[in-house]
Protein backbone atom coordinates (compact mmCIF):
# COMPACT_ATOMS: atom_id res chain seq x y z
CA UNK A 1 0.00 0.00 0.00
CA UNK A 2 3.03 2.31 0.26
CA UNK A 3 2.71 3.43 -3.36
CA UNK A 4 -1.08 3.87 -3.28
CA UNK A 5 -0.70 7.62 -2.82
CA UNK A 6 0.43 7.80 -6.45
CA UNK A 7 -3.04 6.66 -7.52
CA UNK A 8 -4.57 9.71 -5.86
CA UNK A 9 -1.81 11.97 -7.11
CA UNK A 10 -2.61 11.00 -10.70
CA UNK A 11 -6.38 11.48 -10.53
CA UNK A 12 -7.88 13.67 -13.22
CA UNK A 13 -8.43 17.31 -12.30
CA UNK A 14 -12.22 17.00 -12.59
CA UNK A 15 -12.24 14.26 -9.95
CA UNK A 16 -10.16 16.40 -7.58
CA UNK A 17 -12.44 19.42 -8.14
CA UNK A 18 -15.48 17.28 -7.34
CA UNK A 19 -13.81 15.94 -4.19
CA UNK A 20 -12.92 19.48 -3.07
CA UNK A 21 -16.50 20.66 -3.61
CA UNK A 22 -17.83 17.69 -1.62
CA UNK A 23 -15.34 18.28 1.17
CA UNK A 24 -16.33 21.94 1.40
CA UNK A 25 -20.00 20.94 1.73
CA UNK A 26 -18.97 18.36 4.34
CA UNK A 27 -17.02 21.05 6.25
CA UNK A 28 -20.22 22.96 6.93
CA UNK A 29 -21.84 19.80 8.32
CA UNK A 30 -18.77 18.42 10.07
CA UNK A 31 -17.99 21.50 12.18
CA UNK A 32 -21.22 20.92 14.12
CA UNK A 33 -20.47 17.25 14.85
CA UNK A 34 -19.23 15.94 18.19
CA UNK A 35 -16.15 14.32 16.61
CA UNK A 36 -15.08 17.64 15.10
CA UNK A 37 -15.53 19.41 18.43
CA UNK A 38 -13.41 16.74 20.15
CA UNK A 39 -10.65 16.97 17.53
CA UNK A 40 -10.80 20.76 17.67
CA UNK A 41 -10.48 20.70 21.46
CA UNK A 42 -7.42 18.45 21.14
CA UNK A 43 -5.81 20.72 18.53
CA UNK A 44 -6.52 23.79 20.67
CA UNK A 45 -5.13 22.12 23.81
CA UNK A 46 -1.98 20.87 22.09
CA UNK A 47 -1.23 24.10 20.21
CA UNK A 48 -1.82 26.15 23.38
CA UNK A 49 0.41 23.95 25.53
CA UNK A 50 3.70 25.38 24.31
CA UNK A 51 3.31 28.73 26.06
CA UNK A 52 4.81 30.54 23.06
CA UNK A 53 4.23 31.10 19.35
CA UNK A 54 4.74 27.90 17.35
CA UNK A 55 5.19 26.57 13.83
CA UNK A 56 2.61 23.98 12.76
CA UNK A 57 2.43 21.53 9.83
CA UNK A 58 -0.97 20.21 8.69
CA UNK A 59 -0.29 17.16 6.51
CA UNK A 60 -3.12 16.64 4.04
CA UNK A 61 -4.79 19.89 5.07
CA UNK A 62 -7.52 19.53 2.44
CA UNK A 63 -9.91 22.46 2.72
CA UNK A 64 -8.38 23.78 5.94
CA UNK A 65 -11.20 22.36 8.05
CA UNK A 66 -9.14 22.45 11.26
CA UNK A 67 -7.24 25.74 10.87
CA UNK A 68 -9.64 27.57 13.21
CA UNK A 69 -8.86 25.15 16.05
CA UNK A 70 -5.21 26.18 16.43
CA UNK A 71 -3.83 28.73 18.90
CA UNK A 72 -0.47 30.49 19.40
CA UNK A 73 0.52 29.84 15.78
CA UNK A 74 3.12 32.05 14.16
CA UNK A 75 3.39 29.87 11.03
CA UNK A 76 0.90 27.30 9.76
CA UNK A 77 2.00 25.25 6.75
CA UNK A 78 -0.81 23.32 5.08
CA UNK A 79 0.31 20.63 2.64
CA UNK A 80 -1.98 18.78 0.27
CA UNK A 81 -1.51 16.88 -2.95
CA UNK A 82 -4.59 18.48 -4.53
CA UNK A 83 -4.51 22.01 -5.94
CA UNK A 84 -8.32 22.09 -5.76
CA UNK A 85 -8.32 21.30 -2.05
CA UNK A 86 -5.73 24.02 -1.47
CA UNK A 87 -7.86 26.55 -3.35
CA UNK A 88 -10.70 25.70 -0.96
CA UNK A 89 -8.27 26.07 1.98
CA UNK A 90 -7.68 29.70 0.98
CA UNK A 91 -11.16 30.41 2.41
CA UNK A 92 -11.67 27.75 5.10
CA UNK A 93 -14.70 27.33 7.35
CA UNK A 94 -14.75 29.56 10.42
CA UNK A 95 -12.05 31.73 8.85
CA UNK A 96 -12.99 34.55 11.25
CA UNK A 97 -11.71 32.34 14.10
CA UNK A 98 -8.32 31.60 12.55
CA UNK A 99 -5.58 33.15 14.64
CA UNK A 100 -2.48 31.90 12.79
CA UNK A 101 -0.29 34.86 11.89
CA UNK A 102 1.06 33.38 8.65
CA UNK A 103 -0.46 30.56 6.58
CA UNK A 104 1.40 28.93 3.71
CA UNK A 105 -0.36 26.40 1.50
CA UNK A 106 1.84 24.01 -0.47
CA UNK A 107 0.86 21.53 -3.13
CA UNK A 108 3.24 18.68 -2.40
CA UNK A 109 3.46 14.93 -2.15
CA UNK A 110 4.39 14.52 1.51
CA UNK A 111 6.20 11.22 0.80
CA UNK A 112 8.60 12.99 -1.57
CA UNK A 113 8.86 16.44 0.04
CA UNK A 114 11.13 17.42 2.86
CA UNK A 115 11.41 20.24 5.38
CA UNK A 116 14.32 21.43 7.49
CA UNK A 117 15.16 19.56 10.66
CA UNK A 118 13.30 20.90 13.68
CA UNK A 119 11.16 23.26 11.59
CA UNK A 120 7.87 22.47 13.36
CA UNK A 121 6.72 22.41 16.95
CA UNK A 122 3.51 20.58 16.11
CA UNK A 123 2.60 18.29 13.20
CA UNK A 124 -0.88 16.90 12.71
CA UNK A 125 -2.68 14.88 10.05
CA UNK A 126 -6.37 14.04 10.23
CA UNK A 127 -8.35 11.84 7.85
CA UNK A 128 -5.43 11.23 5.48
CA UNK A 129 -3.86 7.90 6.32
CA UNK A 130 -5.93 4.98 5.17
CA UNK A 131 -7.35 6.70 2.08
CA UNK A 132 -4.68 5.35 -0.26
CA UNK A 133 -1.95 6.85 1.88
CA UNK A 134 -0.02 4.70 4.32
CA UNK A 135 1.53 5.93 7.53
CA UNK A 136 4.89 4.34 6.82
CA UNK A 137 7.94 4.01 9.03
CA UNK A 138 9.83 6.29 6.63
CA UNK A 139 7.17 8.99 6.93
CA UNK A 140 7.26 8.62 10.70
CA UNK A 141 11.02 9.21 10.60
CA UNK A 142 10.43 12.34 8.49
CA UNK A 143 7.90 13.65 11.00
CA UNK A 144 10.37 13.03 13.82
CA UNK A 145 13.12 14.82 11.88
CA UNK A 146 10.87 17.82 11.12
CA UNK A 147 9.79 18.22 14.76
CA UNK A 148 11.64 20.53 17.10
CA UNK A 149 12.86 18.82 20.26
CA UNK A 150 9.85 18.52 22.55
CA UNK A 151 7.50 18.86 19.56
CA UNK A 152 4.20 17.04 19.27
CA UNK A 153 2.65 14.77 16.65
CA UNK A 154 -1.12 14.14 16.35
CA UNK A 155 -2.39 11.79 13.62
CA UNK A 156 -5.27 9.44 13.02
CA UNK A 157 -5.70 6.57 10.61
CA UNK A 158 -8.79 5.37 8.79
CA UNK A 159 -9.38 1.65 8.35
Amino acid sequence: MVDDFRTYEGQPAASCRKAAEECRRDDEIEIGAAIHRRICENLTRISSSFGRKIHVLDVGCGTGRHFHCLRNVELLVGVDISAEMLRAAETPVKSEEISAENIRLLQRNIYEHTFSSGMFDFIYSLGVFGHGASLTAELGRKFYHWLEEGGRLYVNTIE
